[in-house]
């Protein structure tokens, strides 16, 4: 068995597990999950499955899991490391160290990469390649626990690529949560009323081959772009977009026409001194009422639980069976599946 590290959003770690389990049928062995990080164990053959999952960044081989001594120093670190023997980079052409660093400490990401990129030159005598480098070492430091392993994934697997990216959007990644969160079996059409370029229904697609893919907004520049991304995806056949207000949504879709609606409403930090959000929140719930078939689902990212919460309790024909609390950047969205009474 090998040890792997799944890096992730921090609060994604769970639903990182739940997605490999569906994928091979039954758990890997030795879960161990913290903020960002699922440690598990696999047979090696199992990396494609590995670097197929959606909802993750990073596959790594786990090597050294070592907690030191706070306040953590680069002497520390750099005799650590010189305990480690790296799979095959005595005989690589070229390597290079990566690091992510969490917590509060005297040195940078950088720092921890010269200074570990320096124990293992010196031990192997192979040379340093920024750019493409045959062996990737993760050298991370989260507050005083130092990760070291053999980095899979030369770009994340959440970056995937699209012909129309707005500014500011939701990731692949979490996109893909929130089709994971509706839990659907063979559902036969998907909503997602503030569809932006059309991320949440690029994944949607992809879980659900055969699934129709509805979207709207009402800023016909991210119509146009999710069309495109769509198009790129080869879902034109199945996919359906218009220019929509999504709190009038329910005036153009016909009556319980969806088993699940998915969306991103872009009403963040900035707009939250304009926007009353029970009252929105209140109003969306509304129009998935009518929307949605009986028992249909909503997954829906927020970034006000409270005023959702709320909202749910007094429409009272949903009911929340599951919250996710994410860190991405300074923000903490969250993930919310709820049911259709």
């Amino acid at each position: 068995m090998t040890e792997f590290v799944l890096t992730t959003h921090p609060g994604l770690e769970n639903l990182a597990v739940e997605e490999l389990t569906a994928r091979r049928g039954q758990a890997p062995t030795g879960v161990q999950t913290e903020p960002g990080r699922a440690r598990l164990e696999l047979p090696d053959d199992e990396r494609p499955t590995l670097l197929s999952l959606r909802s993750i960044h990073h596959v790594t081989v786990g090597l050294l899991r070592r907690r030191l001594t706070a306040p953590v120093t680069l002497d520390q670190i750099e005799r650590a490391v010189a305990d480690v023997e790296v799979p095959g980079l005595r005989t690589a052409p070229s390597f290079r160290v990566r690091s992510v660093r969490r917590g509060h400490h005297t040195f940078k990401s950088g720092d921890i990469e010269r200074t570990a990129g320096a124990v293992f030159h010196i031990e192997t005598a192979v040379k340093v390649d920024l750019q493409r480098p045959v062996i990737t070492v993760r050298v991370d430091i989260d507050g005083d626990v130092l990760w070291v392993g053999v980095l899979l994934t030369d770009r994340p697997l959440s970056r995937r690529a699209k012909v129309y990216a707005q500014r500011v959007g939701l990731s692949a990644d979490l996109a893909f949560a929130a089709t994971h969160v509706a839990d659907l079996q063979a559902p036969t059409r998907i909503l997602d009323p503030f569809c932006g370029s059309g991320t949440l229904l690029l994944e949607a697609g992809v879980v659900h081959p055969r699934c129709e893919l509805w979207g709207s907004d009402w800023v016909p520049g991210a119509v146009a772009g999710a069309r495109s991304n769509l198009d790129a995806a080869g879902f034109t056949a199945r996919s359906f977009l218009r220019e929509q207000d999504a709190l009038h949504m329910a005036d153009v879709y016909p009556p319980s026409s969806f088993d699940s609606i998915v969306s991103n409403p872009p009403f963040g930090v900035k707009m939250g001194a304009r926007i009353n959000f029970f009252r929105f929140y209140q109003r969306f719930l509304s129009q998935a009422d009518q929307l949605l078939k009986p028992g249909g689902r909503v997954a829906l990212w927020v970034h006000r639980r409270g005023q959702l919460a709320s909202a749910v309790a007094a429409h009272g024909r949903f009911e929340a069976y599951r919250w996710v609390t994410v860190q991405t950047g300074s923000a903490r969205p969250v993930l919310v599946g709820l049911r259709r009474r």
